[in-house]
């Protein structure tokens, strides 16, 4: 590399230290930076007296990962993915789902199954019931809602009685709307980009812009499950959300359970890939500098920024 090749590198290099003295006391904060900063580099020994230089003298501490170990893992989680997606196929899936959650929940539930399943008065009631009883609030949501959307005509009008297919195309657009927008429903979030169920594996519940995630990671290990779909005989129903500027990234599809609310992890068509919590960090800062995938890139307006409020900024310590 000539000594032009280098500018850019050293502006770069320049931006890290300047960051670095600006914020010693925050050691986590800056080794993070760095790994960011690190990444950028194309040259491996070059990669490596930068690292080594930031981390020994302005750090104190080495740098635990470097960026090949952390693209040998990513490559390895990722072909797992390939090779599950793949088998798949091969039991009649038509399409392999994907979703990403931070911790190993008992099932994968809906936020109106969640909503419910800690009253009594849900516990009592059977399997039938159950679901009797989410179809009738999803009933409820869309009537309320679309009042105060503002929506009105024939395709908004709630049939009583029923099932879930009686509801029109605009109903399911709305009830997804609704889950899109942070409120409860019924749909369990999932993507057709392996890449975006990695980030949510990996994703803290305060992920800052002010203060990296490191110094608050949840400990458990994440987990990128893989639904198997096939239309021969669905036990679920997938649901393509219209391409509005927040699903366009995720390449969203919203899964509604016919199974009052919830998905059997244990389930035949489904499959999970344990993201261990170690591993978080360095999968979260791979994906952010290499795919550029990060909330504010995948939640890209106003309303993303609205519903992730809470994670974006550090609260007061007690």
């Amino acid at each position: 590399m000539n000594g032009a090749g280098h500018r850019p590198v050293l502006h770069r290099l320049t931006l890290g230290i300047n960051v670095v003295f600006s914020y010693t006391e925050m050691l986590s904060n800056v080794v993070d930076g760095v790994e960011r900063i690190a990444l950028t580099f194309p040259n491996r020994m070059f990669y490596k007296k930068v690292v080594t230089f930031i981390s020994l003298i302005c750090l104190r501490e080495p740098v635990k990962k470097t960026r090949y170990e952390t693209l040998h893992y990513y490559n390895k989680v990722m072909k797992e993915i390939a090779d599950l997606t793949m088998t798949g196929r091969g039991f009649g899936s038509e399409e392999t789902l994907y979703r990403g959650e931070n911790e190993p929940f008992p099932s994968i539930s809906s936020g109106l199954y969640r909503y419910f399943s800690g009253h009594d008065a849900w516990r009592a009631k059977n399997d039938d019931e159950k679901e009797q009883f989410l179809f009738n609030y999803e009933k409820k949501i869309v009537q309320v809602a679309s009042v105060f959307a503002g929506y009105r005509g024939e395709d908004y009008v709630v049939k009583n009685g029923g099932c879930v297919e009686d509801f029109s195309s605009k109903q399911w657009e709305l009830l997804a709307d609704v889950q899109h927008r942070g409120g409860i429903t019924n749909f369990i979030d999932f993507t057709r980009n392996a890449n975006i169920a990695l980030f949510f594996a990996c994703r803290s519940q305060t992920d800052s812009l002010y203060y990296r995630s490191s110094l608050y990671d949840n400990d458990k290990d994440g987990r990128v499950i893989l639904y198997h779909h096939t239309s021969i005989h669905p036990k679920h129903s997938p649901l393509t959300f219209p391409q509005v500027a927040y699903s366009k990234m995720q390449s969203s599809v919203l899964v509604r359970p016919r199974t009052s609310g919830i998905i059997d992890i244990n389930e035949d068509w489904i499959e999970v890939v344990t993201i261990p919590s170690s591993k978080k960090r360095e999968i979260k800062t791979y994906l952010a500098c290499v795919y550029n995938i990060q909330l504010p890139a995948i939640y890209s307006d106003l309303q993303g920024y609205v519903r992730n409020q809470n994670f974006l900024f550090p609260k007061l310590k007690k």
